[in-house]
């Protein structure tokens, strides 16, 4: 995994071990999030697996209303996404994810 800043946000390179749902070109997706928690942002260490809950976006945020001009499509996540380390992820979790 690696992170990078890209002004307001922070871009998280991941390696896909496993997709729940949608498709995946390549075995790295870009996962974007706010740069502050203040604004919901999530934060990884780089040397932990997660389970990552993300949905596509295309609008460039610009204020707590997002109203900011139309960008191409990226994934997106917060801190109210559920995400977690996967050793954290239950079997539960996990069982009900394969079923969407």
């Amino acid at each position: 995994m690696s992170k990078t800043q890209v002004g307001g946000l922070v871009r998280y390179i991941f390696r896909v071990k496993h997709l729940y749902k949608g498709s995946a070109q390549t075995d790295t997706l870009s996962v974007q999030s706010s740069g502050s928690s203040a604004a919901c942002g999530s934060s990884f260490n780089l040397d932990t697996d997660y389970l990552i809950y993300s949905w596509l976006r295309d609008v460039k945020p610009q204020s707590i209303l997002d109203l900011g001009p139309q960008v191409s499509p990226y994934l997106y996540t917060s801190i109210c996404s559920r995400n977690k380390p996967d050793r954290f992820a239950n079997f539960y979790e996990k069982a009900v994810l394969k079923l969407l």
